[in-house]
């Protein structure tokens, strides 16, 4: 059995897959896109000598403003560290750009062993939006023992280096 299909019908089929496509797009757009990132950061120079902080930053990387009404989280803790450069907040994030918030790692894992964590404990850093979505970072893996071996959630797989 052999298909012939007229200028008509592809045309048709074009256009069918164009508003979907464009249907699809639009539909996305409607809703706030965010990306949540975990990552340890050294602070140098103007805050004195260097300084280890964990930042959580939210990029706007969809089409609508993104408003958070309050501070971020890292597994449900909030440990701002105060007179350092972290965002105020409620604070409205236009598409394209971003909020931070530092969490000193010292006091952070302070706060962790006092609710019973123990070695390592996989964070994920949370920010909700004034209507109640929650948008969630990569875990991020944190070594309670020693702060300074923390690793990014960038890459979402840490593996251990290998001995030389």
């Amino acid at each position: 059995m052999n298909i012939i299909l007229s200028p008509t019908d592809l045309i048709a089929i074009y256009g069918a897959v164009v508003a979907t496509l464009v249907a699809y797009h639009q539909l996305r757009d409607s809703h706030p896109r965010v990306r949540v990132e975990v990552q340890r950061l050294y602070l140098v120079g103007f805050y004195g000598p260097r300084t280890e902080m964990i930042q959580v930053r939210a990029v706007n990387v969809g089409s609508r403003t993104v408003t958070f009404e309050s501070l971020p989280s890292l597994n449900d803790f909030v440990v701002p560290v105060p007179n350092l450069p972290s965002d105020s907040f409620p604070r409205d994030v236009v598409p394209g750009s971003s909020c931070k918030i530092f969490f000193d790692p010292s006091i952070l894992a302070d706060v962790l062993r006092k609710n019973g964590a123990h070695e390592r404990v996989n964070l994920v850093g949370k920010y909700t939006d004034a209507t109640g979505r929650v948008f969630r970072s990569k875990p991020f893996a944190f070594d309670l023992e020693s702060p300074q071996g923390n690793e990014s959630s960038d890459s979402g797989t840490h593996p251990e280096p290998t001995p030389r």
